[in-house]
């Protein structure tokens, strides 16, 4: 059994029982006006409608000079699903998952980019890219917090690319949307007066639910215990 004890004073709802507290077979609230008027009491619980939305993960890789590139190098993707993909320099080839260096930094990161985006490629439509100079910007195709992976470059030799971040910001990210309040009790209290609420008063099933007491007026004040 837990005791619970507060001071509530003005306007605003003050949440006195949370959803995550156990309640058990006898709780009892006991209001105590002490203010020298009588004062309004509302006493109510809330329950919230939440929705998700999910966030892709991205990560960027940087051509930096397509001339150290050689045939081998590997850029390594993690898809949302935990498989594994290698897209490795060699002579274009978007089927076979591999991009040719050659020209500029920036149209090694275009070859780069199409062969991520090929669907008949090797990771088929896990991942999207874009560029945008010689950056190569990737997006999980899934999302979610599981797509935040790690990207892996091999680069033989003198570095042609960098690895700005792996994949980050994917999540799951939960709001709410609506809260809905239902009215257990409301009343005009005469001052230095006490009101006991028991089992019978409380009866609803505080999971997924707050409870909450608010008063009239900003001058008005009680105490609250609460035994659960």
């Amino acid at each position: 059994m837990e005791t619970i004890n507060y001071k509530i004073s003005g306007v605003t709802a003050t949440k006195i029982l949370s959803a995550a507290k156990k309640v058990g077979d006898n709780p009892t609230m006991t209001i105590c006006n002490i203010n020298t008027t009588a004062c309004d009491v509302s006493v109510f619980y809330s329950k919230e409608a939440y929705s998700v939305t999910n966030n892709s993960a991205t990560a960027r890789v940087t051509i930096t000079d397509f001339t150290e590139l050689n045939s081998g190098d590997t850029v390594n993707l993690i898809a949302t699903d935990g498989t594994n993909y290698n897209f490795i320099n060699g002579s274009q080839s978007s089927v076979n998952g591999t991009w040719e260096s050659t020209t500029s930094n920036a149209a090694t990161a275009t070859n780069l980019m199409n062969v991520i985006n090929t669907a008949s490629g090797p990771s088929g439509s896990r991942f999207t890219a874009t560029v945008a100079g010689a950056v190569v910007t990737i997006t999980q195709a899934t999302q979610g917090s599981a797509g935040n992976t790690t990207v892996v470059l091999t680069d033989s030799g003198t570095a042609g690319m960098t690895l700005t971040n792996s994949f980050t910001g994917g999540g799951d990210a939960a709001s709410n949307t609506t809260s809905t309040f239902f009215v257990l009790k409301s009343f005009n209290m005469p001052n230095n007066k006490t009101l006991t609420l028991d089992k019978t008063d409380m009866s609803f099933n505080n999971k997924g639910f707050d409870l909450y007491i608010q008063l009239g007026t900003s001058t008005e004040e009680v105490d609250v215990i609460i035994t659960i």
